[in-house]
């Protein structure tokens, strides 16, 4: 059985690394990034470690980009995200 996840923040840290973990493990891996160079640094990530990973400019903050992805069919929605300002802990 083939399943496809959807990663937005791929382009670093967390979020990169459970991309190519899921395509070593067989999975359709559409990858997220916000930036678009970091397209091509994780293009050559997966190509190095000879996985495939699609990789596509997502930023949740922008309609067009929430729009275009919109209608995709996954079967796992991992959201990844870095947070720059400090925020309260509640736990």
């Amino acid at each position: 059985m083939n399943r496809t996840v959807l990663i937005t923040g791929a382009g670093t840290g967390f979020g990169r690394e459970i991309a190519l973990r899921l395509a070593a493990r067989q999975w359709t891996v559409i990858a997220g990034v916000e930036i678009p160079s970091q397209i091509f640094q994780l293009e050559h990530e997966a190509e190095q470690r000879g996985v495939v990973v699609q990789v596509e400019k997502l930023d949740v903050t922008d309609a067009a980009d929430r729009a275009r992805f919109s209608m995709l069919d996954v079967d796992v929605l991992l959201a990844d995200f870095s947070h720059l300002r400090q925020f309260r802990v509640i736990l």
